[in-house]
This record gives C-alpha cells, sequence and structure tokens, in this order.
C-alpha cells in the first residue's frame, strides 16, 4: 500500500464533528475502565484468584497501558472514525481491518449487554419487585437515547457520569482504608486476610492467569481513546512534539 493510499484510506473517515475535548476523551476512557468489569465482576476474579486478584491486576493494567499509549499515538497520526481497526486495514490487510471491526462490534455488543444485565442486579437491589427485564429495557432505552445526542452533548453526559464512578471509587478506597485501621469503631481488619486461609496465592499461578482473564474485561473501554479519536477537537492536543517526529505526514503535527 502505497503512502497515497495511506491518506486516501484515513480522508474517507473524516468529516465528522470534532466536537471532543481531550479531558472528555479521557473520562470516557476512565469510564470504560471503572465500569460493571470492577464493580460487579470483580468478584468473580477474586474467587478464582485469591488475594493474588492484585497481581492479576497489575499484570492487565500494564498491558492495557501500553496498548492504550500505542493506540493514542496511532490516533494522533491519523484521526478517524475507523480507529484500530483502520489501523489494522492500512497496515496489515483489508481482511485484517475487516476481521478486527467485526469483532470489536462483537464485543461491544456482548459488552453492552452484560453491563444492562448488571444495571438490572444493581436495582434489583433497592427494587427487588420489580423485574430485571424492565431494567434492562429501561437502561437500554436511556442509552440509545444519550448516544443519539450530538457528540458534544454525549462527551459532556459522559464527563459527568464518569464523575460520578470516580468519587464512588474514591469513597470506597476511603472506606476501605478505614476499615483497615479500625476508625470506624469495629475492630480493625488489618491486612491479615491477605495472607490468612491458603495464603497470598491460593489458587497458585494459575489462579492469577485465569484471574487476569476477568480482569480483563475491567479494562474494556480504555479503547475509546482511539475510536473517539475522529471526534477530538485536537487529536494532537497532548502529543503534538510526539507526532511531529513520527509521522511527518500526520495533518496536525504542524499545526
Amino acid at each position: 500500500m502505497t503512502e497515497d493510499d495511506l491518506h486516501s484510506d484515513v480522508h474517507n473517515e473524516h468529516g465528522l464533528s470534532r466536537q471532543l475535548s481531550s479531558v472528555q476523551q479521557t473520562m470516557m476512557a476512565l469510564g470504560g475502565a471503572i465500569g460493571t468489569g470492577l464493580f460487579l465482576a470483580s468478584g468473580l476474579a477474586v474467587n478464582v484468584a485469591g488475594p493474588a486478584v492484585i497481581v492479576s491486576t497489575v499484570i492487565v493494567a500494564v498491558i492495557s497501558l501500553l496498548l492504550g499509549r500505542a493506540l493514542s499515538e496511532m490516533a494522533v497520526a491519523h484521526p478517524a472514525a475507523g480507529a484500530f481497526g483502520l489501523y489494522a486495514g492500512m497496515y496489515v490487510s483489508p481482511f485484517a481491518g475487516y476481521a478486527v471491526r467485526v469483532s470489536y462490534w462483537l464485543m461491544e455488543v456482548i459488552a453492552t449487554g452484560g453491563q444492562l444485565v448488571a444495571a438490572s442486579i444493581y436495582m434489583g437491589y433497592w427494587f427487588p419487585s420489580v423485574p430485571g427485564a424492565l431494567w434492562v429495557l429501561a437502561f437500554a432505552v436511556i442509552l440509545l437515547y444519550v448516544n443519539s445526542r450530538a457528540v458534544g452533548r454525549l462527551g459532556a453526559i459522559e464527563y459527568w457520569l464518569v464523575m460520578i464512578k470516580v468519587v464512588a471509587i474514591v469513597l470506597f478506597i476511603g472506606l476501605a482504608v478505614l476499615l483497615l485501621v479500625g476508625a470506624t469503631g469495629e475492630p480493625a481488619i488489618g491486612l491479615s486476610n491477605l495472607t490468612a486461609g491458603r495464603g497470598f496465592m491460593p489458587f497458585g499461578v494459575d489462579g492469577v492467569w485465569l484471574g487476569c482473564c476477568l480482569v480483563l474485561y475491567s479494562f474494556i473501554g480504555v479503547e475509546i481513546v482511539g475510536v473517539t479519536s475522529g471526534e477530538a477537537a485536537d487529536p494532537a492536543a497532548r502529543f503534538r512534539g510526539r507526532c511531529a517526529a513520527w509521522c511527518s505526514g500526520c495533518p496536525r503535527s504542524t499545526s
């Protein structure tokens, strides 16, 4: 594929509103990493790895950081709606681009369904008499409505919804610290549970790797940095210097 072909593929995916700020993109990616995978599915990871789920989380976090950084650089060099599907088609083969896009679509379908079910489980805690199917339908309608708004408004809504989750995480961490040191009036829990029973790694290395498979679900959403690059107001705002050095043809590198 020639250089002209590469720029042609990127140009074909332009023409979007470009209303998302870097802060909104960051919050959207952060929101994906602290969704149902952390609040609900983390219990499954603890069940298969025990306290060693901490190691599983660190391993997956490092992998996600490396992939996210690489994807950010690609998004700066080629800010387009196709994101990693476009990049696979440009640099590997058209079929690779097609396969990546279809795989990502299937993943989003499954993940969205899982999140709607998780929402019904949460609501069932406060409203046990309401059928879960009604909550799934209600949140699906809300989800469709929010995502049908202008991209700038969607970014603003996502920002505040993610802020709620961030605040919740901070409160949970603060409460956990209070429980550990006994500041709530109850006896201090301390760190004894990390090594109690069968030890820190009760299921061995196999448990850690199986925990990685479950923890990985928690990090689905960090790829939004690349997916939203086509709507970014200035994709190279934070990586302008690196973009200029890495890709002299980047349309934003000299602006």
